[in-house]
């Protein structure tokens, strides 16, 4: 529960969240599915670590929106490659999304203002 009010609190200085499935107050999945309800953390992407190995967990969770799921024991360097690929695709994905949102404010201003070819 501590780190969905972290979320809420701190989540334009929040690049990525790592996700245990064992935590001792809300499990993984809980959490994730909190996390998901957080309008304004829908940009912060998740990656899932857990000794657990079910694939059908696995593909839950991966349906549910996380960008990887990670079973322990885990490589130290290929999970930083992980972690960083995912802070640069979220950085990415967010630079898109703003260039459009300003886009679409310039279009709807632009359709607002009466045509200088209208007499």
């Amino acid at each position: 529960m501590e780190a969905l009010e972290i979320l809420k609190e701190h989540h334009d200085d929040i690049a990525i969240l790592l996700l245990d499935m064992m935590m001792p107050q809300m499990g993984g999945k809980d959490t994730l599915l909190e996390k998901k309800k957080l309008k304004e953390a829908e940009h912060v992407p998740v990656i899932v670590i857990s000794a657990e190995t079910d694939s059908k967990l696995q593909l839950d969770m991966l349906s549910l929106g996380v960008i990887d799921y990670v079973t322990k024991p885990f490589e130290v360097n290929i999970m930083r490659q992980k972690v960083l690929n995912a802070i640069q695709f979220s950085e990415q994905f967010m630079s898109l999304r703003m260039e459009y949102a300003e886009d679409m404010a310039q279009l709807r201003r632009e359709q607002q203002t009466p045509s200088e070819t209208k007499a």
